[in-house]
């Protein structure tokens, strides 16, 4: 099947749905679409809705799951892509071997780098798993046998590695039916949800963070104080240290400069406390001026030494703003987390009552509270 199509040509066929700024990136793709029907005798079918523009501006036949499978059969043409249904790789299987059939990924566009061909599904059965990230495999497996063996529906979200994009998020949705073989068929498809997963994830951190300082808010850091507390009545080990740390006469400086030098101030000393964390350390904002930390597998004396250089740093680096100069001194209270507390809020009590006594004795001071 010849065409003499130019790109220029499917722009003005995909521009009410299609911005420039967005057909820009496609010019590739268009490119190959074009070149395979020219130069290889190609036919594209397109899912009614599960297929990119782009491939209905040049779609020889469309139409929705069961009747492209239907018209993949008959089709007279070297070259059969079937875009935007990643079922239809059962599909491939029995049409006729010398035909070459392309299952472009629904987000690459007519990318052949991306595709899974016939030759692949013949060649192995694993040929789609291999695209599974390898944590999600095993989810992946055992859902399509439960519902194959069960004849139910299948939906899944899982994970994909395509050799271009990386890693993304696919959402399968099919039901299994017998043939007269008795083998399954699969009727279905699976979309591309990267953009949802990345707006839920989003979401998710939006909820959990402190929107001045950016750290974990009071109930995220909660969370994870509860799961280290589990981990150590688990796995034991020598206990983690809970530090409470509170600026010093900040009320004083909302008042002497403003919220805004505050906020300013607040920042600072997040920023500050975040680079002297390792990776396993966890900190949040509990409220107002009020910070916590936990640092796992850390002895008290050891937690003194992290506090001593929590107070030395954000002694030496006051807050600057606009010529303005903030000197700022910080009390800490620390405590351990054991793994006989029955819950995390002991631990923050303990450290609290120590904070309690460092803002008694002077402020800018660090005392500790031993005590269950």
């Amino acid at each position: 099947m010849t065409t003499t199509l130019t790109s220029e040509d499917l722009y003005q066929r995909v521009k009410h749905v299609v911005p420039a700024v967005e057909w820009a990136t496609m010019a590739e793709d268009a490119e190959a679409i074009l070149r395979l029907k020219r130069e290889r005798n190609a036919v594209i079918l397109a899912h009614n809705y599960m297929t990119p523009e782009i491939f209905h501006a040049v779609a020889d036949i469309t139409g929705d799951s069961l009747a492209l499978a239907r018209e993949a059969t008959d089709v007279d043409a070297d070259v059969i892509v079937l875009a935007g249904v990643h079922f239809m790789a059962e599909t491939a299987k029995l049409l006729n071997p010398s035909k070459t059939v392309l299952i472009p990924d629904l987000r690459s566009g007519c990318s052949l780098a991306e595709s899974i061909t016939a030759d692949d599904v013949r060649a192995s059965t694993t040929a789609i798993e291999r695209r599974i990230h390898p944590e999600d495999l095993p989810a992946y497996r055992a859902s399509q046998q439960q519902a194959a063996a069960a004849l139910t529906r299948w939906h899944l979200e899982f994970r994909v590695c395509l050799p271009l994009q990386g890693v993304r998020w696919r959402q399968g949705d099919a039901s299994p039916s017998r043939d007269p073989d008795n083998g399954v068929v699969w009727h279905g498809f699976v979309t591309d949800i990267t953009d949802r997963k990345r707006a839920e994830l989003e979401l998710r951190e939006l909820a959990a963070t402190d929107a001045l300082t950016n750290l974990p808010n009071r109930r995220h850091f909660m969370s994870r104080i509860a799961a280290e507390l589990t981990r150590l009545q688990r796995h034991g080990g020598q206990g983690s240290a809970v530090l409470m740390c509170d600026l010093d006469h900040f009320k004083r400086i909302n008042d002497t400069w403003g919220h805004a030098i505050g906020d300013g101030v607040l920042q600072h000393f997040a920023s500050m406390l975040r680079a002297q964390l390792r990776e396993i350390d966890l900190v949040g904002r509990i409220g107002g001026e009020e910070f916590a930390v936990v640092l796992p597998d850390t002895s008290i004396e050891s937690a003194h030494l992290f506090a001593r250089d929590v107070q030395h740093r954000i002694a030496d680096t006051p807050y600057l703003s606009d010529g303005l100069q903030v000197p700022l001194t910080v009390s800490i209270g620390i405590s351990a987390l054991h793994a006989k507390d029955d819950h995390a809020e002991l631990a923050l009590s303990r450290s609290d009552r120590a904070l309690y006594y460092a803002k008694q004795r002077g402020r800018n001071r660090i005392e500790s509270v031993f005590s269950r």
